[in-house]
């Protein structure tokens, strides 16, 4: 016996081919469904044109049958062939209509056969083309985690270019004289995300809510936010403490990460923070670690069971809410050194 593999066959194709059926026949039921439809008018040789019908004769003469059109009834014609004389029969008429009758009969008896099968194949065909082209909610969350994830790429490799162009990373916030916060890392990254113009307008010696930066602050910046947390401004902090890339208004160097590029946090994902992408707000080391439900709104999280976060190798991971907190920190200093694997 041959072994039937039903995964193998092409379903999609299938149901292609019935919609395109069903599209093509299915014109025809509505054609018949017209009052004003009306089987075509037969037209056999030249002797039967318009709306005549034709009748069958066979010359008495010579034997040869022929078809003349009803509009000669009870004439005396010659015939094409051997010239006798032909008088046409009457009683030929009535067994004309009959025959046109019934074959517009049979015609209007398959265009129903064809409307049926038209039908069923386009319900068919629909049935079996409707899944495949139904958005399936799972695929769209692992959609908007890849661009979430691609997201988090180009703002390391800003991050990347900014440590290039100034030996160091952006510190994660400025401060004026008095100690007060001015502006956030994510600010001095505008040159480096195609948005020069922007930064140049920005005053980096007046806070970033002052009367003339507040004007910026409402700029849409889809790079800064997860395409599965919308309704928010800011979806990607840095984790601020001494032993991090982030220490505070101190900038230090990806070379000090002597744990490891691959091993050391660059970036997080949170989700439900209210505020502006301007805001110098980050999340602080020491909270977080003992909390990681500071990355979540109310315990959700824009991607189920964990969040995304990238590493200062310009690399991305999935990392599980259920991860160690040992490693967890070590992810996050300079000087960890673990080796994280994906997933985790």
């Amino acid at each position: 016996f041959v072994e039937l593999d039903i995964s193998r066959i092409p379903f999609k194709l299938i149901g292609f081919r019935l919609l395109y059926r069903g599209i093509r026949l299915f014109p025809t039921l509505l054609l018949l469904e017209n009052p004003a439809f009306s089987p075509p008018k037969l037209r056999y040789g030249v002797a039967c044109r318009g709306d005549t019908m034709p009748i069958s004769l066979t010359c008495p003469h010579c034997g040869t049958s022929t078809k003349v059109a009803d509009e000669y009834v009870g004439e005396t014609r010659p015939c094409g062939h051997c010239g006798g004389e032909i008088t046409i029969d009457p009683s030929r008429v009535e067994h004309s209509a009959t025959f046109i009758a019934d074959l517009a009969l049979r015609r209007a008896r398959r265009s129903w056969l064809l409307c049926i099968v038209g039908t069923v194949g386009l319900a068919l065909g629909t049935l079996v083309i409707l899944p495949h082209l139904w958005p399936d909610p799972q695929t769209i969350r692992r959609g908007h985690r890849a661009n979430c994830s691609n997201n988090l790429r180009q703002i390391a490799l800003a991050l990347h270019d900014y440590q290039r162009d100034h030996r160091s990373l952006p510190p994660a916030y400025t401060v004026d004289e008095d100690g007060r916060r001015l502006h956030s890392w994510r600010t001095f990254l505008l040159p480096y995300l195609e948005a020069q113009n922007l930064y140049d307008k920005i005053r980096l010696d007046e806070p970033w809510d002052s009367p003339h930066n507040r004007g910026f602050d409402d700029l849409n910046f889809p790079i800064y936010r997860c395409p599965n947390n919308p309704d928010r401004d800011l979806s990607y902090m840095v984790v601020v403490g001494p032993r991090t890339l982030f220490p505070g208004a101190e900038a230090v160097s990806m070379e000090d990460a002597v744990g490891g590029l691959s091993n050391t946090l660059l970036l997080v994902e949170v989700r439900g923070f209210a505020g502006s992408w301007m805001e110098p707000v980050d999340l602080e080391f020491d909270e977080l670690v003992d909390n990681l439900k500071l990355l979540t709104d109310d315990g959700a999280t824009s991607h189920a069971g964990g969040f995304n976060v990238a590493f200062a190798d310009g690399s991305t991971r999935f990392v599980a809410m259920s991860i160690d907190r040992d490693r967890f920190r070590a992810m996050l200093t300079r000087d960890g050194g673990e080796d994280i694997a994906d997933g985790d």
